[in-house]
């Protein structure tokens, strides 16, 4: 697990500050009390990796659907 290791905690918090600490579904806050879950855009078992470019993390109601309905998690439209 990537939180095991001080590179994958590294790895983690970058993808969390590249996403503005919010869950690309839903668009509300990932903190520590509402948990996350890693999102593979490409399946592992389609050939994805877990490379930074291949994962969101998502709330897990958000990662339970997105992997419900199969589709892929695009970042939100922010309006300025």
């Amino acid at each position: 697990m990537m939180a095991d290791s001080l590179k994958g905690r590294t790895r983690l918090i970058r993808l969390w500050l590249a996403q503005d600490r919010a869950c690309p579904v839903c668009c509300q806050m990932i903190t520590k009390s509402s948990g996350w879950r890693l999102f593979h855009e490409i399946r592992k078992i389609d050939g994805g990796t877990d490379v930074v470019g291949n994962l969101k993390m998502l709330h897990p109601d958000c990662h339970r659907n997105a992997r419900a309905l199969r589709h892929s998690v695009v970042e939100p439209a922010y309006s300025l």
